[in-house]
């Protein structure tokens, strides 16, 4: 009965979500969907990233929450922690910019980075206990590579600190602040996680 009422529904949905675009319509879809295996729903499943990547800086569709739960729930918080690797300002990625050899083929990226959103994403995930639990249990060296990512905003708040009104070179003073407590809260979780488990 639950694989029929699954694909019964799965099969329909293309056309729900053609018809309801409303936030109050989309949002309970996005929530069922997030119980059901990411493969009933492919189409759906696919975009998910695309529309997360999609969402401007300081607009934020309120259904992103949603799909960072349909995410979490089919154990693909991997593709969270990528698209946010790829907007976060590293040392690591300017030092290697630096050092590149001239002659190296480099591609770039011409999709914006967005540090900010990705902030609100991380954010999402460590204030709630279930999604906070599956970005916990992604790879150790993942979780200290985004640790890493959030460290650097110490780097700039020290520089907005020495030179009031300056320009730091990664996040922007608000953003840096926010980092900064990301940066915190994440080594506390990862602090009492790896600690327990000895």
């Amino acid at each position: 009965a639950k694989l029929y009422t699954i694909n019964k529904f799965a099969s329909v949905l293309p056309e729900y979500l053609k018809v309801f675009k409303d936030d109050r319509c989309k949002i309970p879809l996005f929530m069922l969907m997030s119980f059901m295996p990411a493969s009933a729903v492919p189409p759906f499943s696919c975009g998910v990233i695309s529309t997360l990547r999609s969402q401007e800086e300081g607009a934020v569709d309120k259904s992103y929450c949603t799909l960072l739960d349909c995410l979490c729930s089919w154990g693909q918080v991997g593709h969270i922690l990528e698209l946010v690797d790829n907007w976060l300002p590293t040392e690591h990625a300017q030092a290697k910019s630096n050092t590149a050899s001239k002659r190296r083929v480099q591609i770039h990226d011409t999709r914006p980075v967005k540090p900010e959103l990705a902030l609100v994403y991380i954010e999402y995930l460590l204030t709630h206990p279930k999604n906070r639990e599956c970005l916990l249990s992604a790879p150790r060296k993942k979780l200290n590579h985004l640790l890493k990512a959030l460290e650097t905003s110490k780097a700039d708040l020290e520089s907005l600190l020495q030179t009031p009104g300056g320009k730091p070179r990664g996040f922007g003073e608000a953003a840096a602040l926010r980092a900064f407590g990301l940066h915190c809260r994440l080594s506390i979780h990862l602090q009492h996680k790896f600690c327990s488990e000895g």
